[in-house]
């Protein structure tokens, strides 16, 4: 179920500074790579001005990297998943 609700949640393997749009276009481009239901823009608008937040999602670039993601991360995608 964690897989399903946060698959929305992506990664990149840079840690320069991430906008919004950057956080949105790694989101869909996780989701095609390995499925997902959460809302990119959601996402992307909700990490928006939390440096740390934003480095925690972009740090996800691998199911298994999906799996271990931290709390906060967690909640941001269930809150973005319909």
């Amino acid at each position: 179920m964690k897989k399903v609700l946060l698959a929305g949640l992506f990664a990149m393997s840079s840690v320069a500074p991430a906008f919004a749009g950057d956080v949105q276009a790694h989101c869909e481009a996780y989701q095609a790579e390995h499925g997902g239901e959460a809302d990119c823009s959601c996402i992307a608008e909700k990490a928006a001005g939390d440096d740390a937040l934003t480095a925690e999602i972009l740090a996800i670039s691998t199911p298994a990297d999906l799996e271990s993601a931290g709390e906060d991360a967690t909640a941001l995608a269930q809150s973005c998943t319909s």
